[in-house]
């Protein structure tokens, strides 16, 4: 069978899996248990997989070549006409039918649509995010924490026409986790669109000067604003956390660096939104490079 990591944990606990297209009505389950455990981070780690929760991001995540391991619906909660089979053109792919508390569950919205996917992850190889990218443009975060404002952050860059996103974590920090179900939600599955790769700021940095690329970061103590530069060169624009911004190892200029200000016009804010400060440079490139 095709879900092969869910049989393992099925097999250990003695379960029989239940054939394709049935019904659970009960959320203590052992299926369901599993699916939900997905719900946690070091789960998707783990085990490699995630789940999608609503039927545009399930379709986007279809459409960029994610394999879908499961499906669950809610019939309830849709048209009596409508058939998941037939609308997301799921071939052998399992498709169990859940009662509504069954997929609270397993869901992270308080109000489901209805329709819930497991898909095997997946990322782009690094070495690809630079191959044949003349005049590329990345957007590069570090240590954000808040999975809604990295989703809005992906969504921003495949809206800017990005070449790929770097999610950086602190040296010696574990690689992020590119598929927490509200990130995912955030981007509306611009996720999936994106090529994106985890790694820690030290690789990205060799990676970036490795080719050739010119890293603009953020910082209040910049001299240079950030309108003043030129985005039409393959650029890598870097935001940090709102509360401690960027470390010193992105804002050494030189080398391939430069650093560049927002200036913050009122009196009771002294830094922006990461997701609007990475949306205002994003477009000032994208002016740039339409002329």
């Amino acid at each position: 069978m095709r879900f092969g990591w869910l049989v393992a944990q099925y097999r250990t606990l003695n379960y029989h899996i239940p054939m394709p297209d049935m019904l659970i009505t009960s959320p203590n389950n052992p299926r369901i248990k599993a699916v939900a455990k997905l719900l946690q981070s070091r789960q998707r780690r783990k085990s490699g997989m995630f789940l999608v929760e609503r039927d545009r991001e399930i379709t986007r995540a279809l459409a960029s070549g994610f394999e879908l391991k499961e499906f669950y619906w809610c019939p309830r909660l849709w048209p009596e006409e409508w058939s998941p089979r037939e609308v997301f053109d799921l071939g052998d792919i399992p498709v169990i039918e859940v009662a509504d508390s069954v997929l609270a569950k397993m869901t992270v919205s308080q109000n489901p649509q209805g329709a819930l996917a497991v898909f095997e992850q997946r990322t782009a190889d690094t070495s690809r995010l630079f191959a044949n990218a003349h005049n590329g443009l990345w957007l590069v975060t570090v240590g954000i924490e808040k999975p809604g404002n990295l989703g809005a952050m992906a969504r921003t860059a495949e809206s800017a026409g990005c070449t790929g996103m770097l999610v950086c974590t602190p040296d010696g920090i574990s690689d992020a986790d590119l598929f927490n179900p509200n990130a995912i939600r955030a981007s509306t599955g611009a996720v999936f669109s994106l090529p994106m790769a985890s790694m820690n700021e030290s690789d990205a940095i060799a990676m970036l000067r490795q080719n050739a690329v010119q890293i603009i970061t953020t910082s209040d103590r910049a001299q240079t604003a950030w309108d003043k530069v030129d985005y039409t060169k393959q650029t890598a624009i870097v935001i940090g956390p709102e509360d401690t911004g960027l470390s010193e190892i992105w804002l050494q200029a030189g080398d391939g660096i430069l650093p560049v200000s927002i200036p913050m016009r009122g009196e009771n804010c002294d830094s922006l939104n990461a997701s609007v400060a990475a949306g205002i440079l994003l477009y000032e490139a994208v002016r740039q490079r339409l002329g």
